[in-house]
């Protein structure tokens, strides 16, 4: 599971991955995002959701990290009517994701992993 408010939109998310692979551990990144997200902006939608397959591969301990990870799928993004006529669809596109990365110091954690499976996020405003 991932949860976390993202830097990119300011929204609020919680995504659910399920997988298959080596390895294990925890990690804490202040500056991840969500699946999708874009530098720059808020979705201006109430919320949204997505569906899509992850890969990664990555070493971490002691401040020293690296990984190659990357993900594809399609997000909706929602509007909530407040006459409680309930959801408007705003509208479906894909998302894509793939690169490596590397730091020293941020983020903290220990972790060895190899996996890839399918991720289902949820987003919305704070």
């Amino acid at each position: 599971m991932i949860a976390g408010i993202d830097p990119n939109t300011n929204e609020t998310f919680v995504c659910f991955r399920v997988g298959w692979g080596w390895g294990g551990g925890v990690t804490v990144d202040p500056l991840g995002g969500r699946p999708g997200s874009a530098p720059g902006g808020s979705s201006g939608k109430s919320g949204g959701g997505g569906v899509g397959v992850w890969g990664e591969v990555a070493f971490e301990a002691g401040g020293v990290a690296g990984k190659i990870a990357g993900n594809a799928g399609i997000q909706a993004d929602w509007e909530a009517n407040c006459d409680g006529s309930g959801f408007k669809d705003k509208g479906v596109q894909p998302y894509v994701g793939l690169g490596p990365q590397g730091s020293l110091g941020k983020p903290s954690g220990i972790k060895a992993v190899a996996a890839a499976g399918l991720e289902v996020c949820f987003y919305g405003k704070k």
